[in-house]
């Protein structure tokens, strides 16, 4: 659920652009209900909006899952997980625990 909320921020700061009536955005034209067909383009191209962000996108999908994957939200419960298997191999290993 959170690739999809990840994804549809494009959309949203299009819709935002829209509404403000601002004229530098690189897509003039937004259909309506085409939620899937937006998500499925910026998941697999990473199109810039505006012309400034044309300096840094798109990025590599490797970079993206990185970005995405270091988020306190993301990386948090994983690294307890992470840490908490470290542990029980180690104790394993050296037998500290009976």
């Amino acid at each position: 659920m959170e690739s999809l909320s990840i994804r549809l921020q494009d959309r949203i700061r299009l819709i935002e652009a829209y509404f403000r009536g601002e004229d530098d955005v690189l897509y003039k034209h937004l259909p309506p209900l085409q939620i899937y067909q937006w998500w499925y383009k910026s998941y697999s191209k990473d199109e810039p909006i505006y012309p400034y962000e044309k300096a840094y996108r798109p990025r590599s999908n490797l970079l993206r899952l990185f970005q995405a994957g270091v988020q306190d939200f993301v990386m948090l419960p994983y690294s307890l997980i992470i840490l908490v298997c470290i542990f029980c191999f180690v104790n394993e290993q050296l037998q500290w625990f009976g």
